[in-house]
């Protein structure tokens, strides 16, 4: 529904019992060119209503304003909020897709790095030493104890592909846990 269509939808229920004739009288009284044929194309939306149209129209109608005019009906505003809210409810399904995906990225990535560096991936810069080991481990747990929120990480993986076979990717396909520690144990 355009504007148009909006205010011409509003005109037909603001001038109640009153006939598009009667409406059409009142505001030529008013010096407006108006027939019943202009009041029929208003309320279908083919011709926009003036602003200067639409203050006589005020008077004539005893409107306080032009909110009145533009005012949503309220099936209208609940299909529109329920559109919204699918649309969010659809981002929030990719960001759920993209998450798990993008973490078992940053795990393999660690892996990567582990294997290069050696063990245990430690940065020391400006005189602070940040351990990325435990940074990993604990947004793997993380995306694991959201999973009420998020599908399981593992579903997300195709099987039969092969991906790299690093401690953060083991730690990552088991759900959290520490697959070091088990093997072990």
């Amino acid at each position: 529904m355009n504007r148009d269509e909006l205010i011409g939808k509003n005109l037909q229920n603001l001038r109640g019992d009153m006939s598009q004739k009667e409406l059409a009288d009142k505001m030529r009284a008013l010096g407006w060119k108006w027939s019943q044929a202009t009041v029929w194309s208003i309320e279908k939306g083919e011709r926009p209503l003036r602003l200067a149209e639409a203050d006589a129209l005020f008077d004539v109608l005893k409107l306080d304003g032009i909110e009145e005019l533009l005012k949503l009906p309220a099936a209208y505003s609940y299909f529109n909020a329920l559109q919204r809210l699918e649309e969010t409810e659809a981002d929030l399904r990719q960001l759920a897709i993209k998450w798990p995906l993008r973490l078992f990225y940053v795990a393999a990535e660690a892996d990567a790095w582990e294997r290069e560096e050696g063990e245990g991936i430690v940065e020391k810069s400006s005189g602070v030493e940040i351990n990325f080991s435990e940074t990993v481990t604990e947004a793997i747990q993380r995306l694991w104890s959201s999973s009420e929120f998020i599908p399981a990480p593992r579903a997300l993986l195709v099987e039969g592909h092969s991906f790299p076979n690093g401690k953060y990717v083991k730690q990552f396909l088991a759900g959290g846990e520490d697959v070091e520690r088990q093997e072990e144990g």
